[in-house]
């Protein structure tokens, strides 16, 4: 059995370690929307961040949300959560909804965005169907690209609107967005202590004749004051939201 990773802080380098293979930079990026944030990160020439996708920021929110409670209760960790009650926090993926229309790529393609392209180019059906070819594809038809930086989920593997948890890590557009363990993660960070609704909540998109591009983020929801895990994929990229470099970079281990 692996032994569960100790989430910690360096003060001195500026940065929470949140999983043997990920830590993250601090302070926060400005609140600002999706392509400043995304320049903000990559201009940091002197720590030479990455943008963070949604397998990584669930290791972050885990520790914030779930580890021990010391690390719970330090400054970063409380301004975490209190930007994602007022803002979002961005996930650099930008996502490709398909009608039904086109068949068998009726679903959702979800892309990696590593310079923080945004809505701003088109994604071409075309070349996201080649670079799944070789990779690997889950039973459900959930498929990944070799470098698992491209994901397909049918539409029939996702729905939107609130969740059990169980519910929300086995859907196909959460584990599309995180991969099969960020989506566990995210679950997790669902029941926290920190949320009174237990029930996390998918924004999706339903696309009728027309291919939509949309990025994605994680947030608080706000029905009646009744705050839950929001994971919104129907967001455009000129809102306001948060996010975080990356600064150490590597396969997440599962624990």
């Amino acid at each position: 059995m692996v032994k569960p990773y100790t989430p910690n802080i360096e003060r001195m380098a500026t940065r929470l370690n949140v999983d043997e293979n990920i830590a993250f930079a601090y302070p926060y990026s400005k609140r600002s929307n999706y392509k400043s944030v995304a320049q903000e990160i990559l201009n940091n020439k002197t720590a030479g961040l990455s943008l963070p996708d949604g397998e990584k920021t669930s290791y972050l929110l885990k520790a914030v949300y779930c580890g021990p409670e010391d690390f719970q209760k330090q400054p970063e960790s409380v301004e975490l959560r209190e930007i994602m009650k007022s803002g979002y926090f961005w996930l650099f993926q930008r996502n490709l909804w398909i009608p039904e229309k086109y068949k068998s790529s009726h679903g959702v393609f979800v892309v990696y965005d590593e310079k923080g392209i945004g809505t701003s180019e088109e994604l071409d059906i075309g070349e996201l169907e080649k670079a799944l070819k070789g990779g690997r594809e889950l039973k459900n038809g959930i498929k990944f690209s070799e470098d698992d930086k491209i994901g397909f989920a049918p539409r029939d593997t996702y729905n939107e609107g609130e969740m059990s948890p169980e519910d929300f890590a086995n859907d196909g557009f959460i584990i599309v967005s995180n991969k099969e363990q960020g989506a566990r993660n995210l679950a997790g960070v669902s029941q926290s202590r920190h949320f009174k609704n237990k029930k996390p909540r998918s924004w999706i998109v339903n696309p009728d004749k027309e291919l939509i591009q949309t990025v994605s983020a994680v947030g608080y929801g706000r029905y009646w004051v009744d705050y839950r895990l929001d994971f919104g994929g129907c967001h455009d990229d000129f809102r306001f939201g948060f996010a975080s470099g990356v600064l150490v970079s590597g396969e997440a281990r599962a624990n």
